[in-house]
């Protein structure tokens, strides 16, 4: 609708690119970061517990296996709080960059 809208007042194909498809395609492209964060964020921490000496994967794996139970819970709280952190900032960078898109989410400005 938007498109037709568009070249009913005469745009270019480049304004309708620029000032409308981008423009709208924004909702999605914020959707597909947060969900690709999410996972590589999971890989990074399986990956760090399958071949590192260091990080919070490893850190995790060697206090489950000595049993420091507090020590791994801390790590894992520490790894759900870096995870809510990167998600908060890409809220706010998507609050700069789509305004509109900022008032269908819980994050205040």
């Amino acid at each position: 609708v938007l498109i037709k809208a568009a070249r009913s007042m005469g745009s270019s194909k480049f304004d309708i690119a620029t000032k409308v498809v981008l423009p709208a395609s924004i909702p999605f492209i914020i959707t597909g970061l947060r969900l690709g964060m999410g996972a590589a964020f999971l890989v990074l921490v399986a990956a760090e517990m399958l071949g590192a000496n260091s990080g919070l994967g490893f850190y995790i794996l060697e206090t489950s296996q000595t049993f420091k139970i507090v020590e791994m819970y801390s790590a894992i709280f520490v790894i759900g709080l870096i995870g809510i952190c990167l998600n908060w900032l890409l809220m706010i960078i998507a609050n700069k960059v789509a305004p509109w898109y900022g008032r269908q989410l819980s994050v205040e400005r």
